[in-house]
């Protein structure tokens, strides 16, 4: 078999591996949202002063806590398998042809090029949260922790409200 095939299969391949652990991660997500939205709904539910068991708000807080730390710890082992895949994206990229121009990748390397745009957009910050750029990671982060904040604190005001 000749490198030239053998390069083609195993960029096939780590397309083929990026892809799936990118829909994987955004699965995941979502299951996650949809999975924490009925815990938060069940957890006001039992803020009601006539719901039967307002001990059940704890256990629904703590529950939220523990589904955001596990799907924040399973979304970090996306990142990595995504990131594998990335890396070998970009080592075909810089075997490939195409000239780059001065200090930028050529458009055509888009995991290359893409990578050049964002460190730009990461050194110029701004005090203003909706300038700043924010990746996938920063941004589902801000949601695991918001989520899982509001697990503690819906725990805290369910034990608070049983005595």
């Amino acid at each position: 078999m000749s490198s030239h095939l053998t390069n083609e299969i195993l960029q096939k391949q780590s397309w083929d591996y990026f892809k799936l652990h990118s829909q994987q991660r955004l699965t995941t997500f979502n299951f996650y949202l949809v999975i924490s939205s009925v815990i938060i709904s069940a957890l006001f539910a039992t803020f009601n002063k006539d719901y039967k068991i307002p001990h059940l708000g704890i256990a629904m807080g703590l529950l939220l806590s523990f589904f955001s730390f596990v799907f924040w710890k399973i979304d970090i082992r996306n990142r990595q398998l995504i990131n594998t895949a990335i890396t070998a994206l970009i080592f075909f990229e810089s075997t490939s042809e195409l000239k780059d121009h001065v200090d930028e990748p050529h458009i055509g390397k888009v995991f290359m090029r893409e990578e050049y745009e964002t460190n730009i957009k990461r050194t110029s910050r701004s005090m203003l949260p909706w300038k700043t750029h924010y990746g996938y990671s920063t941004s589902f982060n801000m949601v695991f922790v918001t989520f899982g904040l509001a697990g503690v604190i819906g725990a805290v005001v369910a034990l608070i409200r049983t005595w």
